[in-house]
Protein backbone atom coordinates (compact mmCIF):
# COMPACT_ATOMS: atom_id res chain seq x y z
CA UNK A 1 0.00 0.00 0.00
CA UNK A 2 1.70 3.53 -0.90
CA UNK A 3 0.86 6.81 0.24
CA UNK A 4 2.68 9.95 -0.14
CA UNK A 5 1.29 13.00 0.56
CA UNK A 6 0.84 14.35 -3.01
CA UNK A 7 0.50 13.07 -6.50
CA UNK A 8 2.85 9.56 -7.66
CA UNK A 9 4.79 10.98 -10.76
CA UNK A 10 6.73 7.65 -11.65
CA UNK A 11 6.72 4.10 -10.46
CA UNK A 12 8.23 0.70 -11.19
CA UNK A 13 8.39 -2.29 -10.26
CA UNK A 14 10.94 -3.31 -7.42
CA UNK A 15 12.52 -5.07 -4.53
CA UNK A 16 11.62 -5.07 -0.67
CA UNK A 17 14.44 -4.62 1.91
CA UNK A 18 12.90 -8.10 2.83
CA UNK A 19 13.36 -9.49 -1.12
CA UNK A 20 10.15 -9.46 -2.06
CA UNK A 21 8.58 -8.02 -4.62
CA UNK A 22 8.05 -4.27 -4.49
CA UNK A 23 6.36 -1.26 -5.99
CA UNK A 24 8.90 1.58 -5.81
CA UNK A 25 7.28 4.79 -6.59
CA UNK A 26 8.59 9.18 -6.77
CA UNK A 27 6.13 11.73 -6.18
CA UNK A 28 5.24 15.60 -6.04
CA UNK A 29 6.24 15.49 -2.30
CA UNK A 30 9.74 14.62 -2.99
CA UNK A 31 9.91 11.18 -2.17
CA UNK A 32 11.08 7.71 -3.25
CA UNK A 33 9.48 5.07 -1.57
CA UNK A 34 9.37 1.30 -1.38
CA UNK A 35 6.33 -0.19 -0.66
CA UNK A 36 6.70 -4.24 -0.49
CA UNK A 37 3.07 -6.10 -2.28
CA UNK A 38 2.70 -8.35 0.19
CA UNK A 39 2.36 -6.22 3.67
CA UNK A 40 -0.44 -4.38 4.65
CA UNK A 41 1.35 -0.87 6.14
CA UNK A 42 2.33 1.56 4.46
CA UNK A 43 6.01 1.94 2.31
CA UNK A 44 8.82 3.20 3.70
CA UNK A 45 10.74 6.48 2.32
CA UNK A 46 14.20 4.87 0.83
CA UNK A 47 15.41 8.72 -0.63
CA UNK A 48 14.32 12.65 -1.06
CA UNK A 49 14.76 14.85 -3.64
CA UNK A 50 15.00 18.71 -3.35
CA UNK A 51 12.01 18.79 -5.53
CA UNK A 52 9.63 16.78 -7.24
CA UNK A 53 10.78 13.13 -7.99
CA UNK A 54 9.42 12.74 -11.75
CA UNK A 55 11.55 9.23 -12.44
CA UNK A 56 11.97 5.95 -10.96
CA UNK A 57 13.64 2.98 -12.18
CA UNK A 58 14.59 -0.15 -10.61
CA UNK A 59 18.03 -1.77 -11.59
CA UNK A 60 17.80 -5.78 -10.42
CA UNK A 61 21.96 -5.40 -10.79
CA UNK A 62 23.31 -3.88 -8.63
CA UNK A 63 19.86 -4.39 -6.75
CA UNK A 64 19.53 -0.34 -6.49
CA UNK A 65 16.84 2.75 -7.17
CA UNK A 66 17.61 4.95 -9.25
CA UNK A 67 15.87 8.68 -9.46
CA UNK A 68 15.42 11.76 -10.82
CA UNK A 69 13.95 14.44 -10.14
CA UNK A 70 12.51 18.73 -10.58
CA UNK A 71 15.59 19.43 -8.48
CA UNK A 72 17.92 18.71 -11.32
CA UNK A 73 19.62 15.38 -10.08
CA UNK A 74 19.79 11.93 -10.22
CA UNK A 75 20.66 9.78 -7.23
CA UNK A 76 20.72 6.04 -6.49
CA UNK A 77 19.22 4.13 -3.64
CA UNK A 78 19.77 0.78 -1.52
CA UNK A 79 16.02 -0.27 -1.20
CA UNK A 80 17.65 -2.57 1.41
CA UNK A 81 18.85 0.19 3.60
CA UNK A 82 15.63 1.94 4.42
CA UNK A 83 15.97 6.19 4.15
CA UNK A 84 19.86 6.64 3.46
CA UNK A 85 22.19 8.72 1.98
CA UNK A 86 22.15 8.32 -1.88
CA UNK A 87 24.83 5.41 -3.47
CA UNK A 88 25.04 8.52 -5.73
CA UNK A 89 23.91 11.88 -6.48
CA UNK A 90 24.76 13.47 -9.65
CA UNK A 91 23.91 16.59 -10.85
CA UNK A 92 22.10 17.69 -14.49
CA UNK A 93 21.87 20.05 -17.22
CA UNK A 94 17.99 20.66 -16.21
CA UNK A 95 15.09 18.95 -14.84
CA UNK A 96 14.94 15.13 -15.37
CA UNK A 97 11.48 14.57 -17.45
CA UNK A 98 12.27 11.25 -18.70
CA UNK A 99 14.39 8.12 -17.32
CA UNK A 100 15.42 4.62 -18.85
CA UNK A 101 17.59 1.47 -18.52
CA UNK A 102 19.41 0.90 -21.42
CA UNK A 103 21.33 -2.48 -21.52
CA UNK A 104 22.81 -4.41 -18.50
CA UNK A 105 24.60 -1.04 -17.10
CA UNK A 106 23.27 1.72 -19.10
CA UNK A 107 20.77 4.44 -17.98
CA UNK A 108 19.64 7.08 -20.62
CA UNK A 109 18.24 10.40 -19.06
CA UNK A 110 16.08 12.96 -20.66
CA UNK A 111 16.14 16.52 -19.65
CA UNK A 112 14.25 19.92 -19.76
CA UNK A 113 16.07 21.77 -22.84
CA UNK A 114 16.06 18.59 -24.75
CA UNK A 115 19.23 17.11 -23.76
CA UNK A 116 19.72 12.88 -22.89
CA UNK A 117 22.53 12.18 -21.23
CA UNK A 118 23.58 8.22 -21.34
CA UNK A 119 25.69 6.99 -18.31
CA UNK A 120 27.25 3.60 -17.51
CA UNK A 121 25.77 3.35 -13.51
CA UNK A 122 29.34 2.00 -12.71
CA UNK A 123 30.74 5.36 -13.83
CA UNK A 124 28.38 8.29 -13.15
CA UNK A 125 30.95 10.78 -12.58
CA UNK A 126 30.50 11.67 -16.26
CA UNK A 127 28.10 10.95 -19.16
CA UNK A 128 29.19 8.26 -21.77
CA UNK A 129 27.27 9.92 -24.36
CA UNK A 130 25.36 13.36 -25.06
CA UNK A 131 22.97 14.18 -27.77
CA UNK A 132 19.98 16.40 -28.10
CA UNK A 133 16.72 15.39 -29.25
CA UNK A 134 15.13 15.35 -32.15
CA UNK A 135 12.24 16.21 -30.46
CA UNK A 136 10.90 19.89 -31.16
CA UNK A 137 8.55 19.83 -28.14
CA UNK A 138 8.88 18.08 -24.72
Amino acid sequence: RAHHAAAALSCCEGVSAGGTPAAVSGSLDRTVQCNDLGAEQQGNVIGRHDAAVRCVEFLREPNMVVSGGWDARVKAWDPRAGEAAPIFDVQQPGKVFAMDKSGSSGLLVGHAGRTLWLYDIRKMSEPKDERMSSNSMQ
